[in-house]
């Protein structure tokens, strides 16, 4: 990799049922309005890091129940503080400069 070229991790939470849609492009698993949802977050998250390349969900681990559900679901805030539990994972995004 040469000196130009970095990559910076990070650590989001969001919904594990997410996972294979996210990482494996299969959405399969997912209703219409959760892929929506998760093509929302995914927009979020490329707007968030501005000039980088690519975003790469590198990883997905420790699944927990969460009432922040909503929240971490739409980080745009739509459902204005809602609250609704289920389960999260913590997803490794790797931001490529």
């Amino acid at each position: 990799m040469s000196e130009a070229q970095k990559i910076k991790t990070w650590h989001y939470m969001a919904p594990s049922h997410w996972a294979s849609y996210l990482i494996n492009d299969d959405a399969s698993g997912l209703s219409d309005d959760e892929q929506a949802m998760a093509d929302k977050w995914f927009e979020w998250l490329w707007n968030s890091f501005k000039g980088a390349r690519f975003i790469d969900i590198a990883d997905v681990e420790d699944e927990e129940f969460s009432w922040n559900y909503r929240s971490c679901a739409d980080p745009t805030n739509s459902f204005k503080g809602v609250p609704s539990g289920g389960s999260l994972a913590r997803y490794t995004v790797l931001v490529h400069y």
